[in-house]
């Protein structure tokens, strides 16, 4: 259940529950970028979204990564 106070980004918390369906049904795996301005709400949808498939399924683990916002522009996929 995504929480009351988890507003915007509703298309892209559904997409992103469909994906995992996917996964859970063994149809297909996806590698999903989530991308946007700053501010936009990413580093939230991520972290609702992994806390609501974490509480379904409780044998799924999660990892996650990011960029550090004070190296710049030159370093965009650090977290790879």
């Amino acid at each position: 259940m995504v929480s009351k106070t988890f507003v915007g980004r509703k298309f892209e918390f559904e997409k992103l529950e469909e994906y995992l369906t996917d996964v859970l049904q063994n149809k297909k795996g996806n590698i999903t970028f989530i991308t946007g301005e700053a501010g936009s709400g990413k580093t939230r949808l991520v972290k609702e979204f992994r806390d609501n498939a974490l509480a379904k399924e409780s044998k799924m683990r999660s990892a996650y990564a990011a960029c550090d916002e004070r190296i710049g522009t030159g370093n965009p996929y650090a977290a790879f």
